[in-house]
C-alpha cells in the first residue's frame, strides 16, 4: 500500500484502505477486510473528520456494519 511512501494519515492512504477493504469484502475475504477497515476508521475520523462530514468515514462505518449484521 502506499503507506510507506504517503503515511497511515494521508487522505489517499485512508481511502485506498477504505476501498481495499470493500474489495475484499465483496472478492469474499471478509476475514481480511474486517481488521482492515477497523484499524482504518480510527484514522478516518480523527483525519478526515467523522461520517457526517466525509464520505470516506462513512463508507468504513457502512463496512463494519455490514460485518456486524
Amino acid at each position: 500500500m502506499c503507506t510507506a511512501k504517503l503515511g497511515a494519515d494521508h487522505p489517499y492512504t485512508i481511502t485506498i484502505s477504505c476501498d481495499l477493504a470493500r474489495v475484499l469484502t465483496v472478492a469474499g475475504w471478509s476475514e481480511q477486510a474486517h481488521p482492515l477497515a477497523a484499524q482504518v476508521l480510527p484514522t478516518a475520523v480523527r483525519v478526515l473528520g467523522d461520517a457526517n462530514t466525509h464520505p470516506t468515514t462513512a463508507r468504513t462505518r457502512s463496512y463494519l456494519a455490514e460485518f456486524r449484521s
